[in-house]
């Protein structure tokens, strides 16, 4: 960023609704990376006498699940609302065992309006379970 500018995507009051991507393109062999070898990968955002605002809309980051996914399922309950989610949302249904592989990718195709159901895209290959095991 240029001294004394700054970069504003959205406001407390309106927040930005779109994707925001910072690309960062850099390299190691730039004056500032020689004169900092320990701190600078060669990509750094530098803010000097400028505001960098960011504001996005409040969003749920994970939910837990309430009801179990079946094999070719696509519906699930929560215990908590699904806060700031809406369709076409990119979303990880996480495995249910210890196999990493069982994760699925996939998008939100329905979300109930009090957000504690969700119907996804795609059919679950993989059962995922929302029952508790406790160790010990």
């Amino acid at each position: 960023m240029l001294k004394g500018s700054f970069l504003e995507a959205g406001t407390l009051l309106f927040p930005f609704k779109g994707n925001l991507k910072l690309e960062l393109i850099g390299s190691l062999d730039t004056a500032y990376s020689k004169k900092f070898p320990k701190f600078v990968s060669g990509k750094v955002i530098q803010c000097e006498l400028c505001r960098m605002s960011i504001h996005g809309i409040p969003k749920m980051s994970w939910g837990k699940a309430k009801s179990s996914m079946i094999i070719k399922g696509n519906h699930m309950t929560f215990e908590t609302p699904l806060k700031g989610w809406v369709v076409k949302d990119k979303i990880v249904i996480t495995t249910s065992n210890f196999n990493p592989d069982q994760s699925e990718l996939t998008q939100v195709a329905i979300l109930s309006s009090d957000g504690f159901e969700l119907w996804i895209r795609d059919p679950s290959q993989y059962v995922h379970s929302a029952s508790r095991i406790m160790y010990g």
